[in-house]
């Protein structure tokens, strides 16, 4: 059963829009394996990973990645702690943790 059975309902769409309730109804699927992927590098990683090294390690896009942690946060399994080090762009990268991971 997957890590986050039943979570996938929550992905945004445009309620007036037939075409984006389709939509996300398709990529459920493909957003709980996402997910499930995110979890795992972070949970491999107790000391704390940012998305670029979740993006790295996993070979996925920003586009895809950082919805997925975001979920993750919002669903309480991880947490965001804080800066870690400095981005490509200059800018500070969060680092995320996992909750109650044996």
């Amino acid at each position: 059963m997957p890590l986050f059975a039943g979570r996938t309902a929550g992905l945004p769409y445009q309620k007036h829009s037939r075409t984006s309730i389709l939509a996300a109804g398709r990529a459920a699927g493909g957003a709980e394996t996402a997910r499930e992927r995110v979890f795992q590098v972070i949970a491999e990683h107790p000391e704390g990973v940012t998305d670029i090294e979740i993006q790295e390690i996993l070979g996925m896009s920003g586009d895809t990645e950082r919805p997925r942690r975001i979920e993750l946060c919002g669903y309480g399994r991880i947490k965001a702690v804080g800066p870690k080090s400095v981005k490509r762009s200059g800018r500070r990268d969060r680092v995320a943790t996992a909750w109650g991971v044996a």
